[in-house]
């Protein structure tokens, strides 16, 4: 039986989402410490972002302590950008969705106060999201997606790195693999398969159902 999952992404209208202005913490903090019986070293808390592993409590303090955000919204919505940029941004009330589909699966780092940019309080909090799991769930055999080889060239003109990725092709037509999924309700593609952001058909029934601010999803298929 065929199950969906979906891409998802940010709303087209940039209005309905938010880009604040972070303060606080302590960005230049960076430490080393052991990920699955390798030494990450010197490193900071964005970069934690990135891999998707999880950030010590001592990267934890890097995190900004404060978010200031355009009022204008009315209700605000419940998903922006992070610090770094990109759809990292979430609210408790999605936080409380997820803990309860895949508890203590993913890290949620919290922003302690919110402000709109007059400096008053607003009664809402926010979470980096960080997604530790990193998937290659695509099946290249019945997907309509192609793999894709591009050379990089150094700043010496010699060719650096070969950058795999997958090309997705029209008619769009995606199948996931069930079994490299499992139970998980969100998960990021690897850079060698599709390079976003997945939420489970269950997810978003609740995201709906809660009725939290709007996403863009598109459906795949699951088998």
């Amino acid at each position: 039986m065929v199950q969906h999952a979906y891409i998802v992404r940010p709303p087209d209208d940039p209005g309905s989402w938010i880009h604040g202005e972070f303060r606080g913490g302590d960005p230049n903090r960076r430490h080393t410490f052991l990920v699955n019986g390798e030494m990450m070293r010197n490193a900071d808390l964005r970069a934690c972002l990135l891999m998707g592993v999880k950030a010590p409590d001592q990267l934890v303090l890097a995190a900004p302590n404060e978010i200031f955000i355009e009022d204008g919204f009315g209700r605000l919505p419940d998903f922006g950008a992070g610090p770094w940029g990109g759809f990292t941004l979430v609210s408790e009330n999605f936080v409380e969705i997820v803990e309860l589909l895949d508890p203590d699966q993913h890290q949620f780092i919290p922003i302690d106060r919110t402000y709109y940019t007059d400096g008053r309080s607003v009664d809402k909090k926010f979470f980096i999201m960080n997604i530790f799991h990193k998937l290659n769930a695509v099946d290249l055999d019945i997907s309509n997606v192609r793999k894709v080889e591009k050379i990089i060239i150094g700043r010496n003109g010699i060719p650096d790195q070969t950058r795999k990725y997958i090309e997705i092709l029209e008619p769009f037509s995606i199948f996931l693999r069930k079994d490299r999924i499992g139970n998980l309700n969100i998960w990021h593609g690897t850079s060698n398969d599709i390079f976003k952001i997945f939420f489970s058909d269950k997810l978003v029934r609740e995201i709906k159902k809660s009725k939290l601010s709007p996403l863009s999803f598109t459906a795949v298929n699951v088998i």
